[in-house]
């Protein structure tokens, strides 16, 4: 309901009964996104094309709502945007990570993702600090 995606057919509207999240709260849920894919890269999923792109696309999601403050966007435009406000370095991870979402990816495609997959979560990680200390050990699943 946050980007105005529903029929009210009875009743009050949601914007009445659940609250849009304040900017903290938005910070602390984005702060958890990282660290679940923080707990990707630690176990090793980078093979996995499925987790690769998970990773970019979500990522890419991280950063728009940051700079935009809108959580809600399909991972499929989360990765346009990725392409139209980050640096060049990340589009051929961008790219691959459509093609493994269309299931067309190449083993090109799988090895980008394996390589970009930590770096980009890193950066990420760098453009929205941790919003609490971490507690020792790996990151946490959310």
């Amino acid at each position: 309901w946050l980007a105005g995606q529903y029929v009210l057919l009875y009743g009050r509207p949601p914007e009445e009964l659940v609250t849009a999240p304040t900017s903290a709260e938005l910070q602390r849920a984005l702060d958890r996104e990282v660290e679940h894919l923080e707990r990707h890269v630690y176990e090793g999923d980078a093979n996995d094309p499925y987790e690769g792109t998970y990773a970019i696309f979500n990522g890419c999601r991280i950063l728009r709502t940051l700079e935009t403050g809108g959580p809600v966007i399909s991972k499929r435009s989360a990765g346009a945007w990725g392409l139209a406000n980050l640096p060049a370095r990340w589009h051929p991870a961008i790219h691959a990570a459509g093609h493994a979402y269309d299931g067309l990816a190449t083993a090109k495609d799988t090895d980008v993702l394996r390589d970009d997959m930590a770096p980009f979560v890193a950066m990420v990680r760098q453009r929205l600090p941790s919003t609490k200390p971490r507690r020792p050990g790996p990151p946490r699943w959310s």
